[in-house]
C-alpha cells in the first residue's frame, strides 16, 4: 500500500476498500463486458485525435467560459463523443438516492433540491457541458443506487440503447445510506475540441419530495461542439484554487490511481473546513476526451458512505 492510500486508509477507514484497487477480475456478477476495451478504444484514440491542436497545453482552457448550462441535471451524465472516423464512445452514470418513502400516506423522510452550492461557496468549475448540483435533506437511512456504463461504437449515429456496441460495459450497485444532510455535484468537461451528442435529464421541479411521479424523455442535444474545454491539469488546478479560496484544508492529496475498465485514471481529494467535509474526485473516462468530476459535501460519517457508494473506484473494488 502506497503513503497516500495509508493515509486515507487511517481517515476515511469505511471507504478505503472502495479507493483500493483490487485486481478487477474478481469483479462481481453484475458486470456484463463484451471485447476488449483496450483494443477497440486505443484504435479510436489513435485515428481520430491526429491533430496536435485538438488538445491545449498544459495550465490553458479553451476560452475560459465559466458559464453554467441552463439545465440542472444532477446525478445524470449521458454524452457521447464522435470521433473523426465515424465511431463513436458513450459514457453514462446515473445517482439516484432514495429515502423512505410511503407513497400511500403521502409521507417522505427527505427531499433532494436542485441549488448549486458549488457556486455560493465559491467553488466554480471550468467548461462543463453537462451535470448539475443538489442538497439531499434525509431523515432516514436512504437507498443509493449507482449505475455506470461504457458503449464504443463503430457508428457515430449512436442512441441508448446498446445494439451497436461493439464494447459494452455496465455496472449496478447498491448500497444503503445514512440519515444526514449532504451536498452533492457530478459534471462532465470536455478536454478537446471534439463534437459531441448528450442527454439531459430533465427534472419536473426544482424540488423533489420522491411523493410524485413526474417524468419526461431525456434531452437529446446532438453534434454540437463544447466553445470551452480544458487539459486536465487545468481542470483539477481551477476546482482545487477554488476550493482553497473558500477555507477548506487539505486532508488528502491523492495521486494518479490505478485505471479500470471504465476510468482510465482516477484522482480524489479530501478537505475539511470546520465539522465540514468535501470530497472531490476527477474520473478520466477510459476512450474519450472527457472528465467525470464528483464532490461530496457533509459531515464525516455522511461523506465516507456516499463516497463508497458513487466513487468512480467502486467499479474495480467491489468483489
Amino acid at each position: 500500500m502506497n503513503k497516500t492510500l495509508y493515509i486515507i486508509s487511517v481517515l476515511f477507514v469505511i471507504f478505503i476498500l472502495t479507493i483500493t484497487y483490487a485486481d478487477h477480475e474478481a469483479s462481481n456478477d453484475n458486470v456484463s463486458s463484451h471485447g476488449s476495451l483496450s483494443g477497440q478504444v486505443n484504435v479510436s484514440q489513435s485515428q481520430g485525435h491526429q491533430s496536435e491542436k485538438h488538445y491545449l497545453m498544459e495550465n490553458q482552457c479553451k476560452n475560459n467560459v465559466n458559464t453554467i448550462p441552463g439545465l440542472n441535471s444532477f446525478g445524470n451524465i449521458i454524452v457521447s463523443e464522435r470521433l473523426p472516423n465515424n465511431s463513436a464512445v458513450r459514457f453514462n452514470e446515473n445517482i439516484i438516492i432514495i429515502p423512505k418513502t410511503d407513497l400511500n400516506k403521502s409521507i417522505t423522510a427527505g427531499k433532494m433540491y436542485l441549488q448549486n452550492w458549488t457556486h455560493e461557496i465559491g467553488i466554480t468549475v471550468p467548461c462543463y457541458i453537462q451535470g448539475g448540483e443538489a442538497t439531499l435533506d434525509n431523515n432516514s437511512t436512504s437507498k443509493g443506487f449507482h449505475d455506470l456504463g461504457l458503449c464504443v461504437s463503430t457508428s457515430s449515429q449512436i442512441d441508448l440503447t446498446n445494439e451497436r456496441c461493439i464494447f459494452l460495459k455496465t455496472v449496478n450497485y447498491e448500497s444503503e445510506l445514512p440519515p444526514g444532510r449532504v451536498h452533492m455535484a457530478t459534471y462532465a468537461i470536455p478536454l478537446a475540441n471534439t463534437s459531441w451528442d448528450k442527454w439531459d435529464h430533465v427534472y419536473c421541479s426544482g424540488v423533489i419530495d420522491y411523493l410524485s411521479v413526474c417524468g419526461h424523455p431525456e434531452l437529446w442535444v446532438k453534434n454540437f461542439t463544447s466553445p470551452c474545454y480544458c487539459n486536465s491539469h487545468t481542470i483539477v488546478k481551477k476546482v482545487l484554487d477554488g476550493i482553497a479560496e473558500a477555507g477548506f484544508s487539505t486532508m488528502v492529496s491523492s495521486e494518479k490511481s490505478t485505471p479500470n475498465e471504465i476510468f482510465s485514471q482516477i484522482e480524489i481529494y479530501i478537505y475539511r473546513k470546520g465539522d465540514e467535509y468535501l470530497y472531490v474526485e476527477f474520473a478520466k473516462v477510459k476512450g474519450m476526451d472527457l472528465v467525470r468530476v464528483l464532490m461530496i459535501m457533509g459531515d464525516e460519517k455522511v461523506v465516507k458512505a456516499y463516497a463508497q457508494a458513487f466513487s468512480a473506484g467502486t467499479l474495480v473494488s467491489q468483489n
